[in-house]
């Protein structure tokens, strides 16, 4: 095999090799709620904090009037993730928190009532 033929059998896979380790490497696409973003106070209305996280993340909340905004909360850090951010502010009620299209959901869950019957 001549130095030519040589050069013509390895030359694809020499330059297939560069191009796989010079390329730009995919990333995933990060989750929303694993964002993390600078809160300007750790205190104020629930509705605030929504619309400052919707801001900076660069995404928007979906929520029901179930969901009571209007009230105040606190988060523990300044930054830290968009699931923490809403684990303090949210940390006294029972709602799910799902990303669904480039929106986070807030879905209040319902209590379960347990009925007691006794017998007379």
């Amino acid at each position: 095999m001549s130095l030519r033929e040589t050069y013509r059998c390895f030359f694809p896979v020499i330059f297939l090799q560069f191009l796989l380790s010079t390329g730009i490497p995919i990333q995933a696409q990060q989750a929303l709620l694993d964002r993390e973003i600078n809160l300007t106070r750790t205190t104020g209305e629930i509705d605030q904090f929504l619309k400052e996280i919707s801001r900076k993340g660069n995404f928007s909340f979906t929520y029901t009037s179930q969901i009571q905004v209007h009230r105040m909360a606190s988060v523990l850090q300044k930054k830290q993730m968009i699931r923490n951010h809403l684990a303090d502010i949210f940390r006294y009620d029972s709602i799910q928190i799902l990303e669904q299209n480039n929106k986070v959901l807030l879905i209040p869950l319902r209590k379960k009532v347990r009925l007691f019957l006794t017998s007379v």
